[in-house]
């Protein structure tokens, strides 16, 4: 893990109950690594963008989350909000409130709560921002690859 994300915690944990199967865990991209990704079904991709440009099967899904006690699961990296069920537990891909992915300029970012009955509820969150003064703000930082995030964000 490099740069600031090397910085900080690999993941956090909120247990609204002393049962850990009630916790929502956060992690960047996925409970193993900060590189695989979880990708949005493929018809949700399709829905959104047209095209599919990576699907997470069960056979990939499956040795990033079996080990997972929690009920969800909020994570981003993919920069593509949506949430779904995988074998009792709920994946909430968060997003990220710049570089959208999934078609739509807005930034995105997800809003859990937990509820008094048990469990949690998942809001995603769209608002408009002010993408020429990122992609600005980018040409001044001048990170590495900062022209190809520029390019996304212009389009």
């Amino acid at each position: 893990r490099r740069g600031w994300l090397g910085r900080l915690p690999f993941e956090q944990r909120l247990s609204p109950t002393p049962n850990a199967a009630d916790d929502l865990l956060m992690v960047h991209a996925n409970p193993v690594d900060v590189l695989q990704t979880i990708q949005p079904t493929a018809a949700l991709q399709m829905e959104k963008t047209g095209f599919v440009f990576e699907d997470t099967t069960d056979a990939i899904l499956r040795p990033l989350l079996e080990n997972v006690t929690a009920s969800v699961l909020a994570f981003g990296h993919v920069h593509f909000p949506n949430v779904r069920q995988w074998e009792g537990l709920t994946l909430a891909n968060i997003s990220s409130v710049n570089i959208p992915l999934d078609g739509d300029p807005r930034a995105k970012y997800g809003l859990l709560t937990c509820v008094r009955s048990g469990g949690w509820t998942i809001a995603l969150q769209y608002v408009a921002y002010d993408r020429e003064a990122e992609v600005a703000a980018l040409n001044t930082a001048a990170f590495p690859g900062w022209e190809g995030v520029a390019q996304r964000l212009a389009a």
